[in-house]
């Protein structure tokens, strides 16, 4: 991406971002749904994240930091392209 920057190699990279991120977090985290009740009695939804494989979340967090630059790129074309999108319609 940093080479080379046609519209073949920015749609490669976006989908290879994408399943790095599912991956990490499919093998990485832990989602637990649990309720909790105040002392009126009212209840609320709490979602808890757990950290499965720290190595695998270190990892990540290297990866997206050394990304960070061509990640935000994708981002501002992704934010021009929908305004393009909004233009024509």
């Amino acid at each position: 991406m940093a080479r080379f920057r046609s519209f073949r190699d920015l749609a490669k990279y976006k989908r290879l971002i994408k399943d790095f991120l599912e991956e990490a977090v499919q093998y990485g985290y832990n989602v637990k749904q649990s309720h909790s009740f105040d002392l009126n009695g009212r209840g609320r939804k709490l979602t808890i994240v757990e950290s499965l494989d720290e190595q695998l979340t270190e990892l990540t967090e290297a990866v997206m930091d050394q990304e960070k630059r061509s990640i935000d790129l994708l981002g501002i074309i992704g934010e021009i392209k929908g305004l393009l999108i909004n233009l024509y319609t």
